[in-house]
């Protein structure tokens, strides 16, 4: 899954390199810029999901915890920082 991510970022990248040398103004002025926005958004939102499920597991007291609990919050922890990593990646893009 990951690596469809990072195809994606690097179709992203050469059509920035290719508009930026070919027309002379940059890529953001082109709008190629847009899909990157656009997709950070959408990770954006998927980390508010995500960073809302684990406040919700997080207040919930320790002895209502049931035993698949403390395997999921490890899961969205996981989860959280690869999105914060592809966030990164595609603000270096831009």
């Amino acid at each position: 899954m990951s690596d469809d991510y990072s195809l994606l970022r690097a179709l992203i990248r050469e059509e920035m390199e290719y508009y930026g040398k070919h027309m002379g103004k940059g890529s953001q002025s082109l709008g190629s810029g847009s899909g990157a926005e656009v997709e950070i958004d959408a990770w954006m939102e998927e980390l508010q999901t995500i960073e809302g499920q684990i406040q919700q597991i997080q207040s919930t007291p320790r002895n209502m915890y049931g035993s698949g609990d403390t395997k999921k919050l490890d899961d969205l922890n996981d989860r959280k920082a690869e999105i914060e990593y592809q966030i990164q990646s595609l603000q270096d893009i831009l």
